[in-house]
């Protein structure tokens, strides 16, 4: 059985990563292309990311070939989806059902 503490600390930290994933969905919902292409590359990616992704090993200040790659798949999302009449949050979460 975990003490107070423990779950304390785990209580902590899913509050963490639910404030970023809320962060990254209002992002998202923005339309802001580097949050759309980090979520992209996080459905769609199945490659080693020890040497067949270079995703992180790099940042969107020092941009590496995935993520200039995922960009661009961004920017189609997000003019297909306005094409669409869809906001780009409807557009990656139709992709996630097909994962």
């Amino acid at each position: 059985m975990k003490t107070s503490i423990q779950l304390r600390r785990e209580i902590a930290e899913l509050q963490k990563q639910l404030a970023l994933a809320e962060q990254a969905e209002q992002q998202i919902n923005a339309g802001d292309p580097e949050a759309i292409a980090t979520a992209l590359h996080q459905i769609q990616c199945r490659h080693n990311h020890i040497d067949q992704c270079d995703w992180e090993y790099g940042s969107w200040q020092k941009p590496t070939y995935a993520h200039t790659d995922y960009l661009k798949k961004a920017q189609r999302l997000i003019d297909s989806a306005a094409d669409a009449g869809i906001p780009p949050s409807t557009a990656l979460f139709f992709l996630t059902t097909l994962r």
